[in-house]
C-alpha cells in the first residue's frame, strides 16, 4: 500500500483536514499546508504560521496502541529533534516543544483521528524561514533562519521529518526504553514551568518510561507530572 503525501495551498488546520477527509487517511498519510490559517497548539493555544510557505506545517496519521496515546508527542518530539539537530543546537522542552536559543521553534499536537481507534493524527509546526513575528510573540519564538542566518528548503525538511516520524512509529516505542530515556534526557531543556505547582520553573530531572516527567523544586523535592 503506497503512502499518501499531499500539499495544499491553504487550509485552516492540517489536523482538521485529515479528520474531515477520512478517505485520504491511512497509516503514515500526510498533508502539508503552504499556509495554515487557524493552526492549533496544545491546551487550546494557537500556532503562528508564516505566510507564503516560509514555515512548515503538516500533519500525518500514525498507528499506535491507545495505551501509548499520552506518549505520542514525546516520541514525535524525539523524531523532530533528530532532524532539526542537524541544523542547530535544539532542545526538547517536555512534553512537546522544541526550543532553539531558549525560544520555541517547533510544536506538536497529537489528537484522536476519529476514524480508527488505533490511528492518531500528529500535527507538527516548525518555524523555518520566517523573520518577522507578531510583537506579542517575538520574544518567545525563533526560526531556523534567524538562528543560522541561512534559508532552508521547507519541502526537504518536511520529507526528512516525515521519514523520521515513520521510523519512530514503525516499531514498538512504548513504554520508553532506557536507551530512549537517556537520549531524551541528553537533549532535554533544563526547566519546565507548571504554574499550578509553582510560580517558578521546575528543574527537569528525567523522562519516565510511561512518559511522565520527574521534576525538582527549589527545595529539592521530586515532583512527577503528566
Amino acid at each position: 500500500m503506497s503512502r499518501r503525501l499531499l500539499v495544499l495551498d491553504s487550509t485552516p488546520s492540517t489536523n482538521s483536514w485529515l479528520k474531515e477527509n477520512p478517505g485520504f487517511c491511512r497509516p503514515f498519510a500526510s498533508v502539508r499546508a503552504i499556509q495554515q490559517t487557524a493552526g492549533r497548539g496544545r491546551l487550546t493555544r494557537s500556532w503562528h504560521s508564516g505566510a507564503d510557505g516560509l514555515d512548515l506545517t503538516f500533519s500525518m496519521v500514525v498507528p499506535a496502541d491507545r495505551a501509548a496515546a499520552s506518549a505520542l508527542t514525546i516520541a514525535t518530539g524525539m523524531a523532530l529533534h533528530q532532524v532539526l539537530s542537524r541544523y542547530a543546537d535544539v532542545k526538547i522542552k517536555w512534553p512537546n516543544d522544541i526550543l532553539l536559543q531558549g525560544k520555541k521553534i517547533a510544536g506538536i499536537l497529537c489528537e484522536d483521528s476519529g476514524i480508527n481507534a488505533h490511528w492518531f493524527i500528529v500535527g507538527i509546526g516548525v518555524n523555518i524561514n520566517s523573520r518577522d513575528f507578531p510583537p506579542d510573540l517575538a520574544d518567545y519564538i525563533q526560526s531556523l533562519q534567524l538562528a543560522t542566518g541561512q534559508e532552508h528548503d521547507v519541502q526537504k525538511l518536511w520529507i526528512a521529518i516525515y521519514r523520521e516520524v515513520v521510523r519512530a512509529f514503525r516499531q514498538p516505542f512504548y513504554p520508553f526504553s532506557a536507551k530512549f530515556i537517556q537520549g531524551f534526557n541528553n537533549c532535554a531543556y533544563r526547566f519546565v514551568r507548571r504554574e499550578e505547582i509553582a510560580d517558578y520553573p521546575l528543574e527537569f530531572k528525567t523522562l519516565l518510561p510511561d512518559g511522565r516527567a520527574a521534576l525538582e523544586d527549589r527545595e529539592g523535592k521530586r515532583i512527577t507530572i503528566y
